[in-house]
């Protein structure tokens, strides 16, 4: 059985990040990936569906664009997700008479509160327009917007409070002119014994001192870009390696 490490690179806008893991490969047959445990790949999962759309807004907005959070009134609640999402598509066709010769970028995100199971509304919207008329042409209750704010992390954190509940319906709408992230294969650009190594520095030192004890090495990996997150998580079945790093352009 042959291992062999595979590592995809996806960058969007300013940001970068990877995921790297094993694959396995009998003679004469073609690459699988190694299977996690159930509970780790909960966690990739989990993460995964995150850092999609994370992407995408990195792909697609700047700090010109515009967060919006809309809520509703106790007069104007919707009955079910259906009319929670015709809400929505009715607000954003409201709005395209401003975007008249802009271009009109958006994704949208609809939650149920955790506590209460109200619907409420994310939207991240293509910037050049008054957030006083964002605000003013949602009908339906209340509305707050901001410009968006970008850490070394990007909008990650973003990302993560917009999916933070339980999702009236799929994980998120959006406009069809997104940019689409760029995605590039690449295999054993580093060693199982590299990544064990890094990995037992990891469990020792944590995180943080992971980056600065190999921000050389990172470097010569991402040229250009400045390494802010690292983690490596060991899968105790096929004891196999997975890595994920983000970066911003230097």
């Amino acid at each position: 059985m042959q291992k062999i490490s595979r590592e995809i690179i996806y960058k969007a806008g300013q940001f970068m990040d990877t995921q790297n893991y094993p694959v396995y490969k009998k003679q004469g047959q073609r690459v699988r990936k190694g299977k996690p445990t159930s509970e780790v790949q909960q966690k990739i999962n989990e993460r995964n569906s995150k850092l999609k759309l994370t992407r995408l807004m990195h792909a697609n907005f700047t700090s010109d664009d515009i967060e919006i959070h809309l809520t509703y009134s106790d007069d104007c609640l919707p009955v079910d997700a259906r009319e929670a999402l015709k809400d929505i598509q009715n607000y954003i066709r409201r709005l395209r008479k401003y975007y008249k010769g802009k271009e009109l970028k958006y994704i949208t995100v609809t939650e149920t509160g955790a506590e209460n199971g109200r619907f409420h509304h994310h939207i991240t919207i293509s910037g050049g327009v008054s957030r006083d008329i964002l605000e003013e042409e949602w009908k339906k209750g209340f509305a707050n917007s901001k410009r968006l704010q970008f850490t070394d992390k990007g909008l990650q954190g973003l990302a993560h409070y917009m999916t933070k509940q339980k999702l009236a319906f799929r994980r998120y709408n959006c406009s069809k002119n997104l940019v689409k992230p760029t995605e590039k294969v690449r295999h054993n650009v580093i060693t199982e014994k590299k990544l064990k190594e890094m990995y037992q520095y990891q469990e020792q030192n944590g995180e943080k001192l992971l980056i600065e004890k190999y921000t050389d090495f990172l470097a010569k990996l991402y040229p250009g870009y400045k390494i802010s997150e690292l983690k490596i998580v060991e899968n105790g079945v096929n004891q196999g390696y997975y890595m994920r790093v983000f970066g911003k352009k230097i």
